[in-house]
């Protein structure tokens, strides 16, 4: 997914464009009727012979009836939005009613919605994923979004209203341009500012190509949740990683909203990973295959441990990496992560280290090399991954000696892969600078790869030269 951001006011909230999801088995919502019971307005007219209710209460019930079977509802309680058709956002207020109520959560939708987007078969879907399954491939189809989520993160914030449901507001969003957004958490919602509902709340869009009570959409639900747990922990960390871990939300529960966007990535991945979300926008298809990775890679406790982690971005992520393993750093567990989707390969490794347990991302693009390599120039974009491959033909090789150049002081994570579709493929870790390693090459070995990656904010220029010993 995409998001459409200006400026500095992004610092506090996420915002998801569509455009980059599939969603093959959408549920379609939006009745004809707007999900009004005809005969509750009948039922005040009979109340009415009984004294209970005069000609006006009647005629006020009558109106509300016929307003909400037009998708115009009662507004029950206005709430502060933000009008997205303007960067930066601008503050306003929408009419909505309660349409749903769960055992973790209410659903309001806007007024105009109710009956043209949202209807009562939407929202019960809704409250079935939010409380009762998920779908197959959740780490439990027995149990709904907020359960897993909190069980695994711990439980929202509850700054304001006492409540321990969370607000699932529905309603029509804006677009900007030609920016399609599906929802966002609100964090002045966790403020004591004029404009805040003083809920915790997440924002949905009802009005995008997909259908509300979507697999796409629901799992956009989850990724927003994690944003507002997210938020208790720690709402100052970084945006790519805040990202990923809203990204992991959607893949503990089952829907994987953004696989397409993270297959496109993965084929080409020039964007980084590692991005501000202001004028560096996050790629949401780096941050969903980086999330798979972490679910991979750590238990449900080291993923809870990092949302606590006081640290940010990098910091946290060498924290992580280091209570795998000693002396990995973050940068090394970006190169493995790289590692990880040029080969895909679980039994690289004793512990999966190199492969998606979950996913089957495609084959990145490389940059060819020819042997013997003489300081062959490979570019890692600032914050990114990059890819060599240098054709062999191993009966030609006894050994080889790899040296990887970097300038002086580059954090620079790199792992080389001996391609053996025979005997299989093996990786080693190579020291930027330092010439320790030589490859003892068997006869069935068709390549040396490369997995380059970097935390550097620039990009980083690499020569890398292989030759027989």
């Amino acid at each position: 997914m995409r998001h459409g951001k200006a400026g500095a006011w992004w610092a506090v909230v996420v915002l998801l464009a569509a455009g980059c999801g599939d969603d093959d088995n959408a549920t379609d919502v939006g009745g004809e009727d707007g999900g009004m019971d005809v005969e509750e307005a009948e039922g005040a007219a009979d109340a009415d012979a009984d004294g209970d209710l005069d000609v006006e209460e009647v005629e006020e019930a009558d109106a509300e009836a016929e307003a909400e079977a037009d998708g115009g509802g009662v507004c029950e309680q206005e709430f502060w939005i933000w009008d997205l058709s303007v960067m930066p956002p601008r503050d306003t207020q929408i009419c909505c009613s309660l349409h749903g109520e769960g055992e973790h959560e209410h659903v309001w939708v806007e007024d105009e919605q109710w009956g043209p987007t949202v209807d009562s078969s939407g929202v019960d879907e809704i409250l079935r994923r939010w409380d009762v399954e998920t779908p197959d491939g959740s780490v439990d189809p027995t149990k709904g979004i907020f359960e897993i989520l909190t069980g695994i993160f711990g439980d929202p914030p509850d700054a304001f209203d006492g409540d321990a449901k969370i607000y699932i507001l529905l309603y029509g969003m804006e677009p900007f341009g030609s920016s399609e957004f599906d929802g966002y958490f609100r964090s002045d919602d966790q403020t004591t500012t004029a404009h805040s509902n003083r809920h915790e709340m997440i924002h949905i869009n009802s009005m995008t190509s997909r259908a509300v009570a979507s697999p796409y959409m629901i799992g956009v639900m989850a990724h927003e949740f994690h944003h507002m747990l997210q938020w208790r922990y720690d709402p100052t960390e970084e945006a790519w990683l805040s990202e990923s871990m809203a990204e992991t939300a959607m893949l503990l529960t089952g829907y994987l909203t953004d696989v397409p966007a993270a297959n496109s990535w993965a084929r080409n991945p020039t964007n980084p990973l590692i991005a501000s979300g202001a004028s560096d926008p996050v790629d949401y298809g780096a941050a969903f295959l980086f999330g798979a990775y972490l679910i991979d890679r750590l238990s449900p406790a080291g993923l809870r441990q990092m949302v606590e982690d006081p640290a940010h971005g990098m910091v946290a992520v060498g924290s992580a990496a280091g209570s795998l393993e000693a002396g990995l750093t973050g940068v090394g567990f970006l190169a493995e992560f790289a590692t990880a989707l040029l080969i895909d390969d679980e039994t690289a490794s004793a512990d999966g280290r190199y492969a998606f347990l979950a996913l089957d991302p495609p084959t990145p693009a490389t940059t060819t090399i020819a042997f013997p390599a003489a300081a062959s120039p490979v570019t890692v974009p600032g914050g990114g991954v990059k890819f060599a491959n240098l054709p062999l033909d191993g009966a030609a090789h006894a050994q080889i000696g790899i040296d990887v150049d970097a300038p002086a002081g580059a954090s620079l994570g790199v792992r080389v892969v001996l391609v053996d579709p025979v005997a299989g493929n093996q990786v080693q870790e190579v020291i930027p600078g330092t010439h320790t390693w030589v490859i003892e090459v068997p006869d069935t070995a068709t390549a040396l790869q490369f997995a380059l990656a970097t935390d550097e904010e620039l990009p980083v220029s690499v020569a890398i030269t292989a030759a027989d010993e």
